[in-house]
């Protein structure tokens, strides 16, 4: 599906790419503005599954920078809605199950940008939630000529492009780099192969 192939993105772990996006900028305060967002959907070893596998940082209430991850299931939305580049995604984390719809908003045909809009609630929590994220292949706005098409990308979602702040992505700590993986199940960025 060249949908889930878009979210694959820049990965190719032979080029030390082990993951498919960085997120340059999100809405929601919670959750997209912790810094240095890998991002990484990768095909499961069980036939038709597709895993989303997202790596932060976190700084510790003692000044401690922690990385974080969790692994998502994504099924692919079928019937009526079940047009190209949307999803549904499902986690537990800290015994609390999350449900979440993802959409494609956008994304540049050479893979510079991509756009994405989530819905979601943790039920037994009473917590829901949505946001808007821009993400690039080096966590970088796109330059500003690109800022028209997604501005028209994150209005798809009902919101203006000055509603997302960009998230940190400073240098990466030699000394606490981040725990990424290389899922053999996913090859490299099929996209990018026909580049």
């Amino acid at each position: 599906d060249v949908s889930e192939n878009i979210l694959v993105g820049h990965f190719d772990p032979s080029k030390g790419r082990r993951h498919g996006w960085l997120v340059a900028a999100g809405s929601n305060p919670a959750y997209e503005q912790f810094a240095l967002q890998y991002q990484l959907w990768y095909q499961g070893s069980a036939k038709g599954t597709f895993w989303y596998h997202p790596t932060f940082l976190v700084e510790a209430l003692d000044g401690r920078k922690i990385w974080r991850t969790r692994d998502y299931r994504v099924r692919r939305v079928k019937g009526p809605a079940g047009r190209p580049g949307l999803w549904d995604f499902s986690v537990l984390d800290n015994g609390i199950i999350s449900e979440e719809r993802w959409h494609l908003l956008g994304a540049d045909e050479n893979l510079k940008w991509l756009v994405l809009f989530y819905v979601g609630a943790a039920r037994k929590a009473g917590l829901a939630y949505r946001g808007c994220l821009v993400l690039t292949r080096d966590g970088e706005m796109p330059d500003p000529s690109e800022a028209e098409r997604i501005e028209e990308a994150v209005g798809r979602a009902g919101m203006r492009l000055w509603e997302l702040e960009a998230t940190s992505n400073p240098p990466v700590d030699p000394a606490n780099p981040p725990p990424l993986i290389a899922p053999e199940t996913q090859p490299a960025a099929p996209l990018l192969a026909l580049a």
